[in-house]
């Protein structure tokens, strides 16, 4: 990668937004480190309660030496207390159902106070549901989708559409985890052998998580209409999917 020049030139400007959750966070942040790095602005989009962690934790102890890049926060539905042996805890589902009412005012509110135009934004692929991408099309600015994690992963929760369009999913009851439906293969180019039971629990429909397979379907539904998407892994480990 190349740096960005800097002489008589703007710097690109980027807006991270990760699902928050302390993985996506981490692997994100090494993105945005990266980019920063390079030459680029960068804005990191935390929750509060994540912010406050991060930098409770000492995360964020080397901003001094990195200008041009910085942290901002939205609300999560949780009170700012400076106790933070006494914090109040959510739930991922909590988290989530507020931040899909409520993601979208708070960060273009965030974005129209920034001093820097926005260049892009990279945003976690899983918070299509906060609607990231109709903020992206709001601030007329292209949206990368990035899947922290590897590139079978990302096929394992596509399968939900493809798998739901086929009639395979959802599972017509709970007898089906054990009468030897989960067996069946499942024909994923690029990778062999796979069976039903190999795929993430959350496509099956059935049980405690059947509500996560609609959300799986919007998810990869929205997937199909980004441009450009980037995944934590590396042509030599997964080069025949990649392909």
């Amino acid at each position: 990668m190349e740096e960005v020049p800097n002489v008589g030139q703007k710097k690109p400007h980027v807006v991270f937004i990760p699902l928050p959750a302390q993985s996506h966070i981490k692997c994100m942040l090494k993105l945005a480190w990266l980019l920063h790095h390079k030459g680029l602005l960068v804005t990191f989009i935390n929750t509060q309660s994540n912010q406050k962690r991060l930098v409770t934790s000492g995360g964020t102890s080397w901003l001094d030496d990195a200008p041009g890049f910085q942290f901002l926060t939205v609300p999560d539905g949780l009170p700012c207390t400076s106790d933070s042996n006494d914090e109040p805890m959510q739930s991922m589902e909590q988290v989530a159902s507020y931040m899909a009412d409520n993601f979208l005012d708070s960060f273009l509110n965030l974005v129209a106070g920034l001093d820097t135009p926005v260049t892009c934004i990279v945003s976690d692929g899983f918070m299509t549901f906060a609607k990231t991408p109709y903020a992206a099309e709001k601030l007329r600015v292209p949206i990368i989708l990035h899947w922290t994690f590897a590139v079978c992963g990302f096929i394992g929760f596509y399968q939900a559409k493809v798998l739901m369009e086929k009639g395979v999913v959802p599972l017509r009851d709970e007898s089906y985890l054990k009468n030897g439906y989960l067996d069946n293969l499942v024909d994923i180019p690029g990778m062999n052998g796979i069976r039903l039971r190999d795929l993430p629990e959350h496509i099956l429909g059935v049980g405690p998580k059947a509500h996560a397979l609609k959300f799986m379907v919007e998810t990869v539904v929205e997937a199909d209409k980004a441009s450009h998407m980037i995944f934590h892994t590396f042509d030599g480990l997964e080069s025949s999917i990649i392909r």
